[in-house]
């Protein structure tokens, strides 16, 4: 099977965009807060203070829990 690098069914923005936990709205994948709605789009682990996404619930790095 041949796979076409400049297949028009993949975005070409793909991995470089995500949305917003709240309001759903694309960001750009090194935005900190949302450009619509302002919320912050990471929260940092308290044990290890890595920067994970608002809808993990646990930390990538260490597994600590995010949300008390």
């Amino acid at each position: 099977m041949k796979i076409r690098k400049n297949d028009s069914s993949v975005s070409q923005s793909k991995g470089r965009e995500f949305s917003c936990s709240k309001c759903g709205h694309s960001n750009a994948n090194n935005a900190t807060v949302c450009t619509s709605c302002g919320s912050h789009l990471f929260i940092k682990c308290r044990k290890c203070r890595a920067n994970n996404q608002r809808t993990q619930s646990v930390c990538k790095e260490c597994g600590t829990s995010l949300h008390r």
